[in-house]
């Protein structure tokens, strides 16, 4: 997709008009020259355009091919302060928001931390086959990553270990490969 196009389809995702978004610093025909590609606009008009559509310049310049990274990078800071600020169940669901195709080893270790920290909050408060669906998720996104944990994987089969003693009909779908 062209930049025009990325402007136009941006626009009119706002439910904007060529006026609305030209404001005061473009004139309308202008704006209709570039997202019909009749015009390229200059870096301070990509600026500009990209302040008023509320997104950076960046993602108006990036290709189709980069934009999947693109926007995993413009996610990553609050998936970072989501984590680190211990909100695991809003950091999982940022991070499972994204497009299949963005989520890659770095994302699936982070899904697994966040999956493991969850499981052991639901196992404090004794909700022990919600903790078991957790753990299990944990294990799952844990083995798609390179950045495989084993001291998860390890940790993970103790809690089974200890909860199948409190409860015997609780089951892991990971069953001995925890």
């Amino acid at each position: 997709m062209e930049i025009g196009e990325k402007i136009r389809s941006l626009r009119q995702a706002k439910h904007m008009t060529q006026s609305e978004l030209a404001g005061d610093q473009i004139t309308r025909n202008m704006l209709s020259l570039i997202e019909n590609g009749s015009a390229l606009p200059s870096l301070p008009t990509i600026i500009y355009l990209s302040e008023r559509l509320g997104i950076s310049a960046g993602r108006l310049l990036v290709s189709e091919d980069e934009e999947a990274f693109y926007h995993k990078l413009s996610e990553m800071s609050n998936i970072k302060h989501l984590y680190s600020s211990g909100e695991y169940r809003l950091c999982s669901d940022v991070c499972e928001s994204l497009p299949s195709e963005q989520i890659d080893d770095e994302l699936y270790f982070i899904l697994s931390k966040c999956y493991f920290e969850l499981a052991k909050e639901s196992f404090n408060l004794g909700k022990l086959h919600n903790s078991a669906r957790l753990f299990d998720k944990a294990c799952e996104y844990s083995k798609k990553s390179i950045y495989s944990e084993e001291c998860i994987l390890a940790a993970v089969s103790l809690y089974f270990d200890y909860m199948m003693r409190l409860s015997p009909t609780l089951g892991s779908d990971f069953g001995n490969d925890v």
